[in-house]
């Protein structure tokens, strides 16, 4: 769905931003933040839980727990409750180079809700996911100053284990260059 911005002069200074379908913002001149109203349609991602070592789902504040100082780690690859995925590939780029390198994939489950439903139990479906790390840049402009790819994330289809996932993902990305300019 294309989004389209439009601005309107209201009364007394305030104007109105639409950024349709999905939120409306009145803002004033004095006002340092606008007013935001979301539309009742606009979906939202509720809760994102990861795979657990067991393989249940656990929320992310539940798997990345806080350290001695207080603060949450930012990094996938240090929480300890996460399944880890590895896997050793091979990659050709459109010049005919070929690049191996160690993929690690985290398996994650997004939950998708109308925001005007978001309060119910029941409403909303979940998403399955892979968030995907590489342990060098991939690509043809690897170790130039632009860089190469060093991580992504591909989703799952219905059904589809991890394994299947991965390698759909990365026959899909040997067939269209993905990581090549």
């Amino acid at each position: 769905m294309r989004e389209i911005f439009m601005e309107r002069a209201l009364w007394f200074g305030w104007s109105l931003c639409q950024y349709w379908p999905a939120e409306v913002i009145l803002k004033h001149p004095k006002r340092k933040r606008g007013l935001y109203i979301k539309a009742p349609w606009y979906r939202h991602t509720d809760r994102k839980r990861w795979e657990a070592a067991d393989g249940t789902f656990h929320l992310e504040v539940k798997v990345n727990p806080k350290n001695e100082r207080g603060f949450r780690l930012m990094s996938i690859r240090d929480w300890p409750a996460v399944k880890v995925y590895p896997r050793r590939f091979t990659y050709t780029t459109r010049h005919g180079k070929m690049q191996t390198a160690k993929l690690t994939a985290y398996r994650e489950r997004v939950r998708e809700v109308f925001w005007g439903l978001r309060w119910l139990p029941f409403a909303g479906t979940d998403r399955d996911g892979l968030l995907i790390e590489f342990d060098e840049e991939m690509g043809s402009e690897r170790g130039s100053w632009k860089g190469g790819v060093v991580g992504t994330s591909a989703t799952m289809l219905p059904g589809e284990t991890v394994r299947e996932a991965i390698d759909r993902f990365l026959a899909e990305a040997q067939a269209t260059h993905r990581w090549d300019r």
